[in-house]
């Protein structure tokens, strides 16, 4: 099993991506162009179930993932289930059609962070939608707001 992150490639005037390895999909294939809008946070904070793109500080190619979890909670995956602040979760509709929440802690892809997991007040916990081959925070933690560039728009 290949675990990857979303790289992108700059094409075009510099809001126009195409996406690389296939941690997104269905929802992004690979070699689809997305249209990422870098203003979309400029006045107010990213919500959960937006589909993102960041760097970071070691790596300055573009990653997408979608924010599961947002900063200040804790997040957990129990019997199959999504908690976010100790209380059950369910994903929205357009996510159950594609994804099971049960792919987040298969033995397979065992996560490598503590559940359940502190976000930090400046912190975002993202995972690809492809569950089963995507390295999101279950293997490197959450992410830095500092590093969010901007929303994938339509997705």
């Amino acid at each position: 099993m290949c675990l990857s992150l979303a790289v992108l490639l700059l094409s075009g005037c510099g809001r126009v991506y195409e996406m690389g390895p296939a941690n997104m999909a269905p929802t992004i294939k690979t070699n689809e162009m997305i249209y990422l809008d870098r203003g979309a946070y400029r006045r107010t904070a990213p919500r959960r179930w937006d589909v993102i793109a960041f760097t970071t500080p070691t790596n300055s190619g573009l990653h997408v993932f979608r924010i599961w979890g947002l900063p200040g909670e804790t997040i957990a995956f129990d019997g199959g289930k999504l908690q976010i602040n100790g209380t059950n979760a369910l994903l929205p509709t357009q996510l159950q059609r594609i994804m099971n929440v049960q792919d987040i802690v298969a033995p397979v892809s065992a996560p490598t962070v503590p559940f359940p997991y502190n976000i930090s007040s400046n912190g975002y916990f993202v995972l690809g939608d492809n569950l089963k081959n995507s390295f999101d925070s279950r293997y490197g933690g959450e992410i830095s707001s500092n590093w969010i560039v901007g929303r994938v728009k339509g997705k």
